[in-house]
């Protein structure tokens, strides 16, 4: 079957265009260019998935000089009427692509925000915004049928654009947003499975012949508690088996931290390296722990994880869900708050607020050690035998 061609990509001055493919590995001939001194030049071209050849054009435009030629008219009137919204979210999202820590999975987010902000604000100077337009936008992605929470969510893209712009010293305006009380947000309970549960899943899946790099993604996070993305881009040479560890967030490619938070030294329990070494023994290091994902099943994850659920008696939860039973399981075992946060690579508040939860049961058994309702019994104190008992009056006579 004929592999779909992906869109060429359009990354502020950069062009990204598919030349050719795709090879077996499913990538393409990328070929990008941008203007040059008023020409047309290729500064990057290779074989790449669409989100490597995104990260390789911003990395390849970046390395070049910042004066790429004379400006020409436009760029020249632009520059005099002031700096727009667009071209704050333009230069944001190229500084974001050369990060090598932000997952593809985050990018394509930044990236469908920054083009939603372009399409109904991007034409505003800086000058011009206010509270008037802020709530405007909200406004009008309530009227295309946009849940308030992710309206909310661009806004607060928008809002860390704003803020970088003005740490790279582009302008020096305040930005107004709408208050947040005025929104109605609906908290939601993330579901999450208890450890039996989440094991009882595993099975599951393995029983209902779901794709063995879920299978394997599962058990990663079964055992370690990771990320979604660290999860991903775990490889075979970061486990140390004989030591009962594993390396997560690290880019063993470019020696540095891959995930925000940075790397991190998660031990294992003897348990947990029995059942990881028949995946991880005679392996290559660079190699994938969860290996390769096939596009055609990645969108089916959420059924696959749903039907595992409902078969081993679990609510139903996606991959994110493991982290948050990793967090409840480290404080039931009565570990410290610093040293769940070590393992799992947040802090403590974080942990607390997001997510920490007690369970019913739990609330429940500490509501009757407390024992908030029982009424102290009132105790007279017996006198001391032998001791001489005086009334309150005789003793004023003697001491009169």
């Amino acid at each position: 079957m004929a592999r779909r061609k992906p869109k060429n990509l359009k990354l502020g001055a950069v062009g990204v265009y598919v030349v050719r493919g795709p090879r077996e590995d499913r990538r393409w001939y990328w070929q990008a260019s941008c203007s040059v001194a008023g020409k047309r030049k290729t500064i990057w071209s290779g074989w790449a998935t669409k989100a490597e050849a995104e990260r390789a054009a911003c990395e390849a435009r970046a390395a070049l000089p910042t004066d790429l030629g004379t400006p020409d008219a436009q760029a020249k009137q632009e520059a005099e009427a002031g700096l727009t919204v667009a071209a704050v979210l333009e230069r944001w999202m190229e500084d974001c692509y050369a990060r090598p820590y932000i997952s593809p999975r985050t990018l394509k987010a930044y990236r469908d925000a920054a083009t939603n902000l372009t399409r109904l604000i991007g034409g505003y100077r800086l000058t011009e915004m206010s509270i008037v337009e802020t709530q405007g936008y909200l406004n009008a992605r309530h009227a295309e049928g946009l849940r308030v929470r992710t309206a909310w969510a661009e806004l607060s893209i928008f809002r860390t654009a704003w803020r970088w712009g003005k740490a790279a010293r582009l302008h020096d305006e305040p930005l107004h947003l709408p208050a947040p009380s005025s929104v109605k947000m609906e908290k939601v309970r993330a579901p999450r499975p208890t450890r039996d549960e989440a094991w009882a899943t595993w099975d599951a899946l393995r029983e209902q012949g779901a794709p063995e790099w879920l299978v394997r993604t599962y058990l990663l996070g079964l055992v370690t508690g990771a990320r979604t993305g660290e999860l991903y881009e775990a490889k075979v040479g970061d486990f140390d088996l004989d030591e009962g560890t594993v390396q997560i967030g690290r880019d063993r490619e470019r020696g540095v931290a891959a995930t925000k938070t940075g790397a991190r030294v998660v031990y294992l329990d003897p348990a947990a390296v029995a059942t990881l070494r028949p995946y991880v023994e005679g392996r290559a290091a660079d190699e994938r722990f969860i290996g390769d994902r096939a596009q055609s099943t990645m969108s089916h994850t959420a059924n696959y994880l749903r039907k595992a659920a409902i078969a081993a008696g679990a609510p139903a939860h996606p991959l994110y869900g493991l982290r948050r039973a990793a967090t409840d399981a480290y404080y039931d075992a009565g570990a410290k708050p610093e040293e769940e946060a070590a393992a799992l690579g947040h802090s403590i508040e974080v942990a607390q607020r997001h997510y920490r939860r007690i369970r019913s049961e739990q609330a429940r058994e500490a509501a009757r050690k407390v024992a908030l309702g029982a009424r102290p019994t009132p105790t007279t104190p017996a006198p001391t035998e032998g001791a001489d008992v005086i009334p309150i009056e005789r003793g004023r006579e003697r001491s009169g």
